[in-house]
């Protein structure tokens, strides 16, 4: 006697993935976090890598953000797409197929428009620039090396930016779409993106407050861009040249 055929079902995300969704970004901030306390606590292990390398404190600092930044970015990407491909969601369907250049193009557009506008609050919540500039030396303490903002900005640029969008676009607004419908999917996957960037928390008074309300908006662009052009290729690259911008408005190349 034959079994039963196995009921169809259909590509797509089951209810009990939003943990593993956030599994894969913890797992993410867990590489990060490391990679972070050995730096900050100063371990013995960074100085025998350092020594091992002959490389300077502040430079040896730099080499191991870019390294956890980028672990972070492939344990997001590899992970997330993996889970995708674990619900039958091949590339094309997920959004890592072919895109429409209007969109990438509109992707750029806003980009433009939203680093516009992140600069006229960016005046007037730091008028000194001080803000930016402590925020900035705490990810790229080599911020007077060009050679070093090449290496920040592709880390931060694209690697983090297809990491992030393949998690927080590609899985968690997907997740959230299949269940409560656009708007309110857009809505609680921008919210959740903002809060996991603790800048409510990070950067005291208003200034937090502004800027986690600019990276909710930043995720609400990020998951239209998703759903109008069914691809994850146009918020991938509006997110990858909004973090490369910061990282060379941060540069400052050695005077004198």
């Amino acid at each position: 006697m034959t079994e039963p055929p196995r009921p169809f079902k259909p590509p797509g995300l089951r209810r009990y993935d939003i943990l593993w969704i956030a599994g894969i970004f913890i797992l993410s901030q867990l590489a990060t976090g490391v990679v972070v306390i050995l730096v900050m606590k100063g371990n013995g292990l960074l100085s025998t890598f350092r020594d091992a390398l002959a490389l300077p404190e502040m430079e040896a600092t730099q080499l191991a953000l870019v390294a956890a930044v980028v672990a972070a970015g492939v344990i997001l990407a590899a992970a997330g797409y993996g889970l995708a491909r674990g619900r039958g969601l091949e590339a094309g369907r997920f959004g890592l197929g072919r895109v429409r250049w209007p969109w990438l193009l509109a992707a750029v557009i806003l980009f433009a428009a939203f680093n516009w506008a992140d600069g006229i609050v960016s005046n007037w919540l730091d008028p000194t620039g001080q803000l930016q500039q402590d925020m900035a030396e705490g990810f790229f303490p080599m911020h007077q090396s060009l050679a070093w903002a090449i290496a920040v900005a592709l880390a931060v640029g694209p690697i983090t930016a297809l990491g992030e969008e393949i998690l927080f676009r590609g899985l968690l607004y997907r997740w959230f779409r299949e269940r409560l419908g656009i708007v309110l999917a857009a809505l609680l996957s921008a919210a959740i993106f903002a809060a996991v960037h603790f800048y409510f928390i990070e950067v005291p008074g208003l200034s937090g407050q502004v800027m986690t309300v600019e990276i909710l908006v930043f995720g609400l662009i990020a998951a239209g861009l998703y759903q109008g052009s069914g691809s994850l290729w146009p918020p991938i690259l509006f997110h990858a040249l909004s973090n490369g911008t910061v990282v060379f408005l941060a540069y400052a190349p050695p005077t004198g």
